[in-house]
């Protein structure tokens, strides 16, 4: 499933419009660190999960007996609060409905049920769109969940006063019932550094799909910028080295007018082990062999980042990245302690 959704994220890139404006349009050649877009922008689509609605106290034992029909992502939540206007109204809390006696259990989207239609419970006029589309999941029709429901059926059938006998659920409703809910497809916080970029920055595989959502010229400026003035990145700048709280890139000339971006990105995804991103402005051309940088995102050096920085020590991470001198690291260490203990 969640192999699934990251192909869903690669499709979701090629067709969500872009957050930069035209390159042209700003007083600068290069897109401030305010231009970095929010997490919602990363998270647009959605994708409609069922879910049941049971008493909070049995949530443990009925993801137990559900075992892998539950919803299961690394990093994501599986249960969740009841939602007003669609699991519950604000007549039910009058009627003293308390929705923190109950949890929205999410559960795994199977497709469809080919075997029956595609619809595997009965529609009833008033369904959301949403609802129906739950309804036609064919996780309702596995027998751990059908007898599941069935059994809550029975038992709000037997008892006309379902509050009477402590019941969770609103007045009239089983204390276990379907309902559904929405995720994100790509929640931010599960992006890389090289999927959030993608995102952002326009690229030649954008350049090179844009046909095949059927736009034209016209729409796709609007979605990555004009092409003819926003430069394409032929290489997504997601590789770092690091040395204490510092990554360290060495952009080119084609990421330049998005090196904030990139930095607000490395420095994002990698906290908090990484407090500041700098970029390398220069060559070497001293016998210290070091260079002058700029900060891109982050800021603060300490005394033991600063003499790694100095002594070009740092660790290789995701592919190639600056040109830190780190073989030559130790020996610079070294010399750096020599040297303070003569003076």
């Amino acid at each position: 499933i969640y192999s699934i959704l990251n192909k869903v994220a690669i499709v979701m890139v090629m067709d969500a419009q872009s957050p930069l404006p035209p390159l042209s349009t700003l007083p600068t050649s290069t897109y401030p660190p305010s231009s970095y877009p929010p997490p919602s922008y990363f998270e647009s689509v959605s994708v409609i999960h069922p879910a049941l609605l049971l008493p909070s106290k049995r949530t443990g034992e009925i993801q137990k007996k559900l075992g892998e029909l539950v919803f299961q992502q690394p990093k994501r939540k599986r249960v969740y609060p009841p939602e007003e206007g669609l699991d519950f109204t604000k007549e039910d809390l009058e009627a003293k409905y308390d929705p923190r006696k109950e949890r929205k259990l999410v559960l795994t989207r199977l497709g469809p049920d080919a075997a029956n239609d595609g619809v595997c419970f009965k529609e009833i006029e008033g369904d959301s769109e949403e609802l129906r589309e739950s309804k036609k999941d064919k996780v309702w029709t596995d027998p751990r969940v059908s007898s599941l429901l069935e059994s809550a059926t029975k038992d709000s059938t037997a008892n006309d006063d379902d509050n009477a006998i402590g019941s969770t659920a609103p007045s009239g409703k089983c204390c276990v019932r379907l309902s559904y809910i929405k995720l994100s497809a790509t929640p931010y916080s599960l992006l890389t550094v090289d999927q959030v970029l993608r995102r952002i920055l326009p690229t030649s595989e954008n350049t090179n799909n844009s046909t095949l959502d059927n736009s034209n010229d016209g729409d796709y400026s609007k979605r990555c910028g004009d092409a003819t003035d926003n430069p394409i990145v032929e290489e997504i700048p997601s590789s770092f080295e690091i040395a204490g709280h510092i990554a360290h890139v060495n952009l080119k000339n084609e990421s330049l007018p998005y090196k904030y971006l990139v930095g607000r990105a490395i420095l994002e995804k990698n906290r908090p082990k990484i407090k500041m991103v700098v970029n390398k402005i220069g060559t070497i051309e001293n016998e210290f062999r070091t260079y002058p940088m700029e900060i891109l995102a982050g800021e603060g050096l300490d005394a033991e980042s600063t003499e790694r920085l100095c002594a070009g020590e740092g660790g290789e991470v995701g592919g190639e990245g600056g040109e830190v001198q780190v073989k030559i690291g130790p020996q610079h260490r070294s010399l750096m302690q020599v040297e303070v203990r003569e003076h």
